[in-house]
């Protein structure tokens, strides 16, 4: 995601598949952002342009920088499960997950929580309203066709007001 071959690729197979770029999310690991800003906002920047969205993959894993949020053009910040695991048991990390899903609401970038496996820890992250999770306790991994007809029964809001099995 370095260069603009890169981005060009992006944007050339958007305009051969007619698809809108609007529905394209792009996912990014923090780590690969720390070592490379100024290429990678670059390229962030070209791609935003023309209505990619990005997300920020594994936040609360390693090295988290809060000002990567302000900094780049991210739409989604996926929270490591970790956060979500060690909360159970601890209160810092409950606090620290419960503003971070705070803070997302409040710059207007949606949360996904990643490895939510028991309804206890879906009924926190309903309480602390994460806009949407991911992991067995909300769905298991399932064919094409079955998940054809889930996304076709399912409709979503303006911003993650997803109904049923897709959110909170």
């Amino acid at each position: 995601m370095l260069d603009e071959e890169f981005s060009q690729a992006v944007l050339d197979a958007l305009e051969k598949t007619g698809v809108d770029p609007r529905h394209l999310l792009l996912e990014i690991t923090e780590g690969a952002i720390i070592e490379n800003l100024a290429p990678v906002k670059r390229v962030m920047a070209r791609l935003r342009a023309a209505g990619v969205a990005f997300a920020l993959d594994d936040f609360g894993c390693g090295y988290s920088d809060l000002s990567t949020l302000r900094k780049l053009p991210i739409s989604v910040l996926k929270i490591d499960r970790s956060l979500l695991v060690d909360a159970e048991n601890d209160h810092a990390a409950r606090v620290i997950l419960r503003n971070v899903v705070c803070l997302c609401r409040q710059l207007g970038i949606w949360s996904i929580c990643e490895g939510a496996e028991t309804p206890a820890q879906l009924d926190f992250l309903r309480t602390i309203r994460c806009d949407l999770v991911q992991g067995y306790a909300s769905g298991r991994p399932a064919r094409m066709k079955d998940v054809d007809k889930l996304l076709r029964a399912t409709r979503a809001g303006p911003r993650g007001e997803a109904k049923e099995a897709l959110a909170m």
